[in-house]
C-alpha cells in the first residue's frame, strides 16, 4: 500500500488512464478497495478507471462502492460460455459462475461499461457467436485477439507444455480474418475490435524500438 500512495502521489503527475490488473487476477485481493480508495484521494484524478478481470470473483467484491471511487469499465477476459471449452482454456475458473456475475452485473450497474476480450483459437473460434450474444445480453463491446506466440519476445513459458499447447491452438493462414468477414454484417459489428497476429507484430515491434 505504501509503494501505491507513493507511485499515485509522488511519481505519476498525470494520470489519463488508469488500469488495475492484467497478468494476475486482481479480485483474489482483498486490499482492491483499499487501492482505489487510495487512487480516489489523489489530487489529480484519473479521467478513467478500468479493472481487467476473469469476473469469476466479482461477487465478493462491493461493486457500488468500487463505481463511487470512479471506476468506469470492467474487461472481462472471457473465450467461450462453453462449459467444456473454458475447462480446457481457463483452468480452475467456472464458466456459469462468470456469466452469472456478469448478468447480475449489467443488471445491478448499467453505468459500468463492459468489455469482453477474447482470444481466439482453434478451440473456441467456432463458438464466437454464441460469446456474441451473451454478451449482447449485458451490453458488452467486444475485442477478439489472434493467438500469438510471445516466446520470440524473450518471455519464458510457465508451462512446459506450452509450445505443444501453441501447436494445437494456432489458427490456420487467414482463419482470423475470416472470423471478422463473416461478422461484418453482425448488428454488434460496430462494438467489435479485432487484432490479428500481423497487428501484435507491429506492436511488438513498437516495444523493440522502446
Amino acid at each position: 500500500m505504501e509503494q501505491f500512495f507513493e507511485l499515485v502521489n509522488s511519481i505519476l503527475t498525470n494520470i489519463g488512464v488508469f488500469q488495475f490488473g492484467c497478468g494476475q487476477e486482481l479480485t483474489m485481493d482483498d486490499r482492491l478497495e483499499d487501492f482505489l480508495s487510495l487512487l480516489n484521494q489523489r489530487k489529480i484524478h484519473p479521467n478513467k478507471i478500468y479493472m481487467v478481470t476473469n469476473a469469476m470473483l466479482l461477487h465478493k467484491h462491493n461493486i457500488s462502492r468500487f463505481e463511487q471511487l470512479g471506476l468506469n469499465k470492467i474487461q472481462v477476459s472471457i473465450d467461450t460460455v462453453s462449459e467444456e471449452i473454458n475447462k480446457i482454456l481457463r483452468r480452475k475458473t467456472d464458466i456459469n459462475r462468470i456469466m452469472n456475475n456478469l448478468l447480475i452485473l449489467a443488471d445491478h450497474h448499467p453505468a459500468l461499461q463492459i468489455k469482453s476480450s477474447s482470444t481466439i483459437t482453434f478451440l473456441n473460434i467456432v463458438g464466437v457467436s454464441e460469446l456474441i450474444s451473451f454478451g449482447k445480453e449485458v451490453n458488452a463491446s467486444f475485442i477478439s485477439r489472434e493467438v500469438w506466440d510471445f516466446t520470440d519476445m524473450g518471455i519464458t513459458p510457465r508451462d512446459e507444455q506450452y509450445f505443444t499447447w501453441m501447436k494445437a491452438l494456432a489458427l490456420k493462414q487467414g482463419q482470423f480474418m475470416k472470423l471478422e468477414q463473416s461478422l461484418r454484417n453482425h448488428p454488434m459489428y460496430p462494438m467489435m475490435e479485432f487484432y490479428p497476429s500481423s497487428a501484435q507484430e507491429h506492436w511488438k515491434s513498437k516495444v523493440e524500438q522502446y
